[in-house]
């Protein structure tokens, strides 16, 4: 998001830009026609239909920010079952270490060790669920649960004993909707906003590795982003 538009997207000033009609594959096309007559030749400009396409919408939300395409995958679902969609990475992380002493022996004198660890994981991305409901009439009611999993930090904690334990810092963002749109119709979720801060630095090559005086020839540059997640779903009965 632009400065500006830091609040999100304004949905209602875009109701003017984007078709409320279904979506085609190809956007509207100008067509010149020309028809003979005895003045000579008479042009026409013929629209060959009023649809737009998806790629209308993306540059709608240009005057927003700028426009960054996650993921752009197809999925067929089965009436009344439900699927998922999801782009990121699964990044694993210690959930707890166990460490076991075992003596034996005469005397106790031999001492074994045993060290069990539980790896556990947590998802870093965007997660969409969605449960279409065919109706008799052309539309389909959808149960849509759209998840935004940003990993911020592993913390490590060392407690009793010397075990260690590492606690993931995740920030989550969650909605849930149901709509009910015919088919060929494209939904617009919006308002899943995140602050991202940004700290890079940059120096002299060579005099910014100085002792001592290297900071004076480096300096870092801390600026705070908003950003807004926006999902796209044209929902087609087949």
């Amino acid at each position: 998001l632009t400065s500006g538009h830091e609040l999100g997207v304004d949905w209602s000033n875009l109701e003017a830009t984007l078709s409320r009609s279904p979506l085609q594959t190809t956007g509207a096309k100008f067509i010149v026609n020309s028809t003979t007559t005895a003045n000579g030749l008479l042009y026409g400009l013929h629209l060959s239909q009023r649809y737009y396409d998806v790629s209308t919408v993306l540059h709608a939300l240009e005057q927003y920010g700028n426009v960054k395409t996650l993921s752009n995958p197809r999925l067929k679902v089965m009436n009344g079952q439900s699927a998922v969609i999801s782009v990121g990475q699964s990044v694993s992380y210690l959930k707890s270490l166990q460490q076991n002493l075992t003596s034996g022996g005469t005397g106790g004198g031999i001492t074994t060790s045993t060290t069990t660890a539980e790896i556990s994981s947590i998802f870093d991305g965007v997660l969409l669920g969605v449960t279409p409901v065919i109706e008799g009439d052309g539309f389909v009611t959808l149960h849509i649960v759209p998840i935004k999993s940003d990993l911020i930090s592993l913390e490590e904690r060392e407690f009793t004993g010397g075990n260690r334990y590492t606690f993931p810092k995740v920030d989550l963002r969650e909605a849930s909707t149901v709509l009910r749109v015919m088919s060929g119709e494209m939904v617009i979720l919006g308002g899943l906003i995140q602050e991202r801060k940004e700290d890079k630095g940059s120096g002299v090559p060579l005099l910014d590795r100085l002792p001592y005086v290297g900071k004076a020839f480096k300096y870092n540059i801390e600026s705070n982003k908003r950003v807004e997640l926006v999902i796209l779903m044209q929902v087609k009965i087949i």
